[in-house]
């Protein structure tokens, strides 16, 4: 049981991983529709890594403080040490205005440096604020009914002010442009809530343990009935059409036109897209063989950190040129640069010391 549920899990992250190298250093024409819809389904990646982290950290059998704190170090390090690369290289081909001051805050305190492009990284911030609950969240899934009612209170805050707020504010901001009149903007609630802007996370992050955790029930309830298996994609196809409609309010074009959804993580449309990836992949995908997904999904850190670094080199010297720059454009950038992350990460993976910066 415990194998395929690996299984299971990494062709979620080798899906997710993909969408993720899909959306950053975008190739799309900039009126494409098809591109932008891809663009819409990959805001599911991110939650869908928090939930596959959620489901195995909150299920692990028991909890230990000494593995807990040296896997909370070990995050941090090795974001301190990807960023001392992402600096060494980019000095390599652009200058960088360096203090002292400036740089311990960019190394250590997760600042930034002008002209290093360390935009991707804000998901180490949220996973090591997100893991700061863990203890929290393990014990509250294995206390009994008290604990768990407690832990579904904790997931309804997180979701209540990470997303929820944002859709109460999408619904007045729909509802002055109605009525021409000003209704209130639910904003400010935000900052009674903690984590910052990384609440939606913790809601995912909660939500793939509870997911886990009540396996053998989804897994009965999706079995008692045919039609109950088309719930993922319909999900999926909900959420895609949401947040399509969103960026059309927004921007005011369904095409790419190089905008991104407007807050697309705290978007209630998100949670179904993320959850339509999640359970579909369970139900359509499971008993499938993907040996290449699969091995994405097992070298996904590595993927993650040397594919934004090798995507702002290819940005910044275009070679692409903007006029070539469309959906099979970005598909193949897609495909190639997970390939050279991927071989890049096996080595690491294979030499001790550096292993620790990819896995």
């Amino acid at each position: 049981m415990a194998k395929s549920r690996i299984a299971y899990l990494d062709k979620i992250k080798g899906i997710s991983i993909l969408l993720v190298v899909f959306c950053h250093s975008v190739m799309l024409s900039a009126g494409g529709v098809l591109g932008n819809i891809v663009m819409c389904v990959a805001w599911g990646a991110v939650p869908c890594f928090f939930m596959v982290t959620g489901a195995l950290l909150n299920n692990a059998q028991k909890f230990d403080w000494k593995k807990f704190f040296a896997r909370f170090f070990k995050a941090y390090a090795v974001l301190a040490v990807w960023k001392i690369i992402y600096l060494l290289v980019t000095c390599t081909y652009a200058k960088v205005d360096i203090s002292l001051s400036k740089l311990f805050e960019y190394v250590f305190l997760f600042g930034n440096l002008d002209g290093v492009k360390t935009g991707a990284m804000w998901f180490m911030t949220a996973y090591l604020l997100v893991l700061l609950f863990y203890p929290l969240t393990w014990h509250l899934m294995h206390g009994g009914k008290g604990a768990e009612a407690a832990l579904l209170i904790a997931a309804a805050i997180a979701l209540f002010g990470g997303i929820l707020l944002n859709s109460l504010n999408l619904c007045s901001e729909l509802l002055t442009d109605l009525f021409g009149r000003k209704f209130p903007d639910f904003s400010n609630a935000e900052s009674i809530l903690p984590l910052g802007n990384y609440k939606n996370m913790l809601f995912y992050f909660i939500a793939g343990g509870f997911v886990m955790n009540k396996k053998d029930k989804i897994e009965a309830f999706f079995a008692e009935k045919d039609f109950r298996r088309i719930y993922p994609a319909a999900a999926f196809f909900i959420g895609t059409l949401g947040l399509m409609l969103i960026k059309k309010y927004y921007a005011g074009t369904f095409e790419w036109a190089g905008v991104y959804v407007k807050n697309g993580y705290g978007r209630l449309s998100t949670v179904f897209v993320a959850f339509g990836i999640y359970f579909g992949s369970a139900l359509y995908l499971k008993k499938l063989k993907m040996p290449v997904v699969s091995l994405l999904g097992r070298s996904t850190l590595g993927i993650y950190y040397l594919h934004y670094m090798l995507l702002s080199v290819i940005s910044y010297f275009e070679i692409v040129p903007v006029q070539y720059y469309s959906l099979l454009a970005n598909v193949a950038k897609t495909i190639v640069v997970t390939a050279v992350c991927l071989c890049i990460s096996l080595l690491l993976k294979k030499i001790p010391v550096l292993k620790n910066l990819v896995e």
